[in-house]
Parts: C-alpha cells; sequence; structure tokens
C-alpha cells in the first residue's frame, strides 16, 4: 500500500509514493487525468457521447443506451366467432347452430373457458370484460418473427451500350402476407389445443353454410354477425401486437403490430409421441399485414385495451417492501408516455404499464402505487374523439378485426353489444394514414 498520497495540482492528478525496504528507493507513479484512463478504456459519460456528429476511431463500451436485457411480451385481440348467446360465461347458451354439434357440446361442458377466448364480447367467469386472449399470451414461449422491409428495384431502358440504370422503389409488398409459427405449452386439459381446434371447427361449419346469422334458428346476438357480413368485417381475424421491453420492466424498445391474422392449422400431428415434459406445440399463423414503429399501433393499442384511460394508479414492478420482483396477476394492460424525458430518450418514452381499473371506471389495483420515481411524470396518449365525428362503422380504431374496406386500420367495434367493449372512432391522419391505405391497396392488386 502507497506510503502517502499527494495532491500535486487540481487537474485530478496524483503522486504515489511507496518506501522500498530494499533499496530505500522511492518509486512514484503519476495518474494525469482520470478521464483520460476511462477513454483509453472505451468508457465515456453519456454527455461526451456524440455518435450523430462525430466518429470514435476505436469504438466504445456503450453502458447508456444497450440493454443487456429485454423481455418480449405478444397481445392477441380475440376474434368475435358466434359460438355463444349471451354476454357473460355465467349465462351464455351455445349459438343454435352448434348446439347439435358434439365437439362443441362437450367442448361447452369441459372447457368453455378456453372457447370463450374466441368471443370478443362475453365476460369472463369473474364479469370482467378482457379483449385479449390471455390465454396464448401466458403459454407462449417463443418469440414473433418479423420479415425485412424489402426494397422493389426499377431498371431504366437500356442505352447504345447496352448498360441501364437502377432505381429503389418502395418496399410496401414486404408488409403484406406473412407466415410465421409461435410455440406455446398448454395444460393437461388441453385449452389451447380446444381452442385452436374449435376455431377450425367452427371455420368448417361456416364456410359450409350450416351457422344461421341470419335466419329464423340465428340466436339472440345474430344482430352483430349480420352487421358484420353488412360492413364487410372480417371477425374471425384478430391483431397482435408485440412490444420489447428493456431491463426495467415496463420502457418500450420496440413495438409492431400484425393484422388480419388467423390461425392456418392445428397441432393434431404433435400428438404422435405421448409428451414426457408437457404438450408442447407450435401454432402456424397467417397475417395480411405488419407494421412497426409507428405510434398510431400504440394508439390504438390503448383503444382496444379495457384499461381506464385516465387510470393514475398501476402494477409496480419491484416490490419495495418484500424485495424482489411484483409478479402479481394483473388485469389490463396500457401504454403511457414520460412527458419530461426518460431512461432511453431525453425527450419521451413509451411505457408498457398495468391495472387492474377499466374504462367503467370499475376495479383498482390492489397494492399498486403512482408512477412518479426519479421525478417522471406519465401522461395518457389516449386521443380524444374528434368533435362531431360519431360515425364507428369501418372508419375507426377498434378491436383490431379487418375491414375490407379499409384494411391498413382495425374495424370499429360499435356493433358490439357490451357498451363496455365499443370504442370511438378516430380520424386517420392524412400523412400517414390516407397515403398509407391508398399505397397497400395498391400493393395488394399488383
Amino acid at each position: 500500500m502507497p506510503t502517502y498520497i499527494d495532491p500535486i495540482n487540481d487537474k485530478n492528478t496524483f503522486e504515489y509514493t511507496k518506501a522500498d525496504d530494499k533499496t530505500k528507493k522511492d518509486k512514484s507513479i503519476k495518474f494525469e487525468n482520470l478521464k483520460t484512463t476511462l477513454h483509453q478504456n472505451k468508457i465515456f459519460s453519456k454527455s461526451e457521447i456524440d455518435q450523430y456528429g462525430t466518429f470514435n476511431r476505436y469504438g466504445w463500451i456503450d453502458v447508456h443506451d444497450v440493454d443487456q436485457i429485454s423481455r418480449e411480451y405478444l397481445f392477441f385481440t380475440k376474434p368475435d366467432l358466434y359460438i355463444f348467446d349471451g354476454a357473460s360465461l355465467s349465462e351464455v347458451t351455445l349459438n343454435k347452430s352448434l348446439e347439435s354439434i358434439p365437439f362443441f357440446r362437450d367442448a361447452y361442458d369441459r372447457n368453455i373457458e378456453a372457447l370463450a377466448q374466441l368471443q370478443a364480447n362475453v365476460k369472463d367467469k369473474n364479469d370482467r370484460l378482457n379483449p385479449f386472449i390471455c390465454l396464448l399470451s401466458n403459454r407462449v414461449t417463443s418469440k414473433m418473427d418479423l420479415p425485412s422491409l424489402s426494397s422493389e428495384a426499377q431498371d431504366s431502358t437500356s442505352n447504345l451500350y447496352g448498360t441501364n440504370i437502377s432505381y429503389r422503389s418502395h418496399s410496401l409488398k414486404s408488409d403484406n402476407g406473412f407466415d410465421f409459427t409461435l410455440s406455446f405449452t398448454d395444460a393437461d386439459s388441453l385449452p389451447i389445443y380446444t381452442m385452436v381446434k374449435a376455431y377450425d371447427e367452427y371455420m368448417r361449419l361456416y364456410k359450409t353454410g350450416q351457422i344461421d346469422c341470419w335466419g329464423d334458428n340465428a340466436g339472440s346476438g345474430a344482430n352483430r354477425y349480420k352487421n358484420y357480413i353488412i360492413n364487410k368485417i372480417l371477425n374471425e381475424q384478430f391483431s397482435i401486437y408485440k412490444f420489447i421491453i428493456g431491463s426495467d420492466g415496463e420502457t418500450i424498445l420496440y413495438y409492431a403490430k400484425a393484422t388480419g391474422v388467423y390461425f392456418t392449422d392445428v397441432p393434431r400431428s404433435d400428438f404422435g409421441d405421448p409428451p414426457s415434459d408437457g404438450f408442447k406445440y407450435s401454432l402456424s399463423f397467417h397475417a395480411n399485414f405488419i407494421e412497426d414503429m409507428n405510434p398510431m399501433i400504440l394508439q390504438e393499442f390503448n383503444c382496444v385495451s379495457n384499461a381506464n384511460p385516465n387510470a393514475t394508479e398501476f402494477a409496480d414492478v419491484y416490490n419495495f417492501d418484500n424485495p424482489g420482483i411484483n409478479n402479481e396477476w394483473v388485469m389490463y394492460p396500457c401504454i403511457r408516455a414520460t412527458t419530461n424525458g426518460g431512461r432511453v430518450n431525453e425527450t419521451k418514452d413509451f411505457r408498457l404499464k398495468w391495472t387492474n381499473t377499466n374504462k367503467s371506471g370499475g376495479g383498482k389495483y390492489n397494492g399498486g402505487g403512482t408512477y412518479g420515481q426519479n421525478g417522471t411524470t406519465l401522461t395518457s396518449i389516449f386521443v380524444s374523439p374528434v368533435s362531431g365525428d360519431s360515425s364507428t362503422s369501418g372508419s375507426g380504431i377498434g378491436n383490431g378485426r379487418t375491414n375490407i374496406n379499409n384494411p391498413s386500420v382495425p374495424s370499429s367495434n360499435t356493433n358490439v353489444d357490451d357498451t363496455d367493449h365499443q370504442t370511438t372512432s378516430l380520424r386517420v391522419r392524412i400523412t400517414d394514414g390516407l397515403e398509407s391505405i391508398a399505397n397497400r391497396i395498391i400493393a395488394a392488386i399488383t
């Protein structure tokens, strides 16, 4: 150990002297400017990193903006198949067209909660309405792959020497038509398999005209499905929201949305061998449209979610009373924005928050706290309805089902009988809406 330390100037420079018993000589080691030493080891403060205007010749260790730990959340909106008559799981009955089908009668008796995941207007056994298929979000074990954006190319005509010039065109086709798979772990009662099998059985009956939405045999909920047909809404399709969350458990680093999604298979082949560690299989999906990093996705998510847009109490990420993560079950996800800077962006961050308060104001998160650590203020990104705009059919933001007349935005849910599940329309922005819609329609038909 040094026998003494003498400060020799005010530039953070010190002289270390150690007595040597053998040579009786002093050895001095000078460290001039600790900041230079840090820079030599590729460590810089956040204010010193100027990656947009200057060059770093030998690289640097980004300890500020690179997350070593992240987590993906997938939210599947519910389709709205005509399986039940009634609005609450405690009182629903099978659609008259399905009463004579043995599969649906058995599933109604043994796995009714799995069936209810396929009908958006049915409340759960606790009389709560959740627009998402929680079963899939809780049991998915893989990440959702996304297609890269690949541009088209246009070539000019060749000149006298046979040369031409290639021009970059658009990448619109990359957003249209995408097949992918996700892996799930199922329970012994096979709720996921039952749900996907019911989806396939329903579509068989529907496409062969065996489900009556018009005639005298149609049940009390038939009017909603008549309106789907009239308004050309594909109520059997749904959306998937993808969020990548940072190490703090709530800051959104990346987000994307798949619109017009449907199951393309039933994993019956995975039952060829008896499972040794639980039922695990992959489900195949097809998405009509993919988009990412468009703030309208977050706006749509808040409109779809049944979370109270004015909620101020949210589930904490960390339990400070009993140190550890707060792993309590929660009901409604929602997106909030910071208004005075954030962890990733100096201007604004988007954060995934959770609350048990719904749009009707019922329910309250037990043990939750108002987020306000580090002086960060949260605000809702929920956009108020346009004044005087009461039309919601086919033009607004709703439950994620596809509208044929306007495929780039989900259909409104004004036809759903339950008022808690209705959402208000929003005019699509001209620059990012109508132009995008026109381009996508052109891409879809060329």
